[in-house]
């Protein structure tokens, strides 16, 4: 497993190699801002072409599932891949 990342320009490095734009990095900062002890919003599902990116207490984030990115402000950024179904329904576009 990697090394927790610490600064903004890591978490923002380790964003860009994974297909986040600029705009949307500025949505995963204020996503984990919204992070409490007792509550962790629902993870991003249209900033990453293949991954779901979302965000934990950093102590908390051992318990999920997602792959660590990065940390920010005592948060992890995780990713979870996508399933075959979301990549397909992104494809499709929305329903009408």
């Amino acid at each position: 497993m990697q090394d927790p990342l610490y600064t903004v320009g890591d978490l923002a490095f380790e964003l860009e190699r994974l297909q986040v734009s600029p705009d949307d990095f500025a949505r995963v900062l204020q996503l984990a801002h919204a992070v409490t002890a007792m509550e962790s919003p629902k993870a991003l599902a249209d900033v990453a072409p293949a991954l779901r990116i979302g965000a934990v207490m950093a102590e908390a984030a051992g318990r999920f599932s997602g792959l660590p990115v990065g940390h920010y402000c005592g948060r992890a950024i995780l990713a979870w891949p996508k399933t075959e179904r979301e990549i397909g329904e992104e494809r499709r576009g929305p329903h009408r």
